[in-house]
């Protein structure tokens, strides 16, 4: 769950332990905190798939994924969230 200063420990030490995936939930549009993100490019660069689920806490009731996301996704070399 994505909260403001949240580290990337717990996605780090799945990782570690072997993890094969990672589910996330972000905020607002489905957002990261930047300990997070580290972390996730942390796990993607070692194999581990992560999945990132966005909620709809969105005033509008929906939680598009923005072009900043779009870009440091494809900055990551994370294809499959395109």
């Amino acid at each position: 769950m994505a909260y403001r200063g949240a580290t990337g420990d717990l996605i780090r030490a799945a990782v570690d332990g072997g993890a094969d995936g990672i589910v996330m939930a972000g905020a607002g549009a489905g957002s990261t905190s930047p300990g997070q993100r580290e972390a996730s490019a942390y796990a993607y660069a070692r194999g581990v798939v992560r999945r990132h689920h966005h909620p709809h806490r969105a005033g509008t009731g929906c939680a598009p994924t923005s072009r900043r996301t779009r870009e440091r996704r494809r900055a990551a070399g994370a294809a499959h969230l395109r």
